[in-house]
C-alpha cells in the first residue's frame, strides 16, 4: 500500500536471505524472482527483463527472468551502503 509516495507496509522484513546478482561479461543478472521483487520494492531499482516465457516463445511483450541490471543500477546499490545484503556470483 503507498502513501504518499511511501510503501507504508513492512518493507523491512522483506528477503532474510541475501539478493544474489549474477555478474557474465560485465553483465549483472538476477535471476530468483523473489529477488526481483526485493530489488523493486525495498531499493527501487527496476532494471529490465529480457528472458522468454516458455509458453509465449515466440513474442516479445511480454518477458520474463532473468533481470538485467545497468552498470549505474548496481554501483547505486553499492554506494546505497547495501552490499551486505547481496552475493556476488561472478562468471568469466
Amino acid at each position: 500500500m503507498f502513501l504518499k509516495g511511501r510503501v507504508v507496509d513492512d518493507i523491512g522484513q522483506m528477503g532474510t536471505e541475501p539478493v544474489q546478482l549474477c555478474i557474465a561479461k560485465g553483465v549483472a543478472y538476477v535471476w530468483n524472482v523473489d529477488d526481483i521483487s526485493i530489488l523493486r520494492a525495498k531499493y527501487r531499482v527496476c532494471g529490465i527483463l529480457t528472458g522468454t516465457l516458455p509458453q509465449l516463445s515466440q513474442q516479445n511483450v511480454f518477458l520474463g527472468v532473468p533481470l538485467v541490471l545497468m552498470p549505474e543500477e548496481v554501483v547505486l546499490l553499492v554506494e546505497m551502503g547495501m552490499p551486505d545484503d547481496f552475493v556476488l556470483t561472478i562468471k568469466f
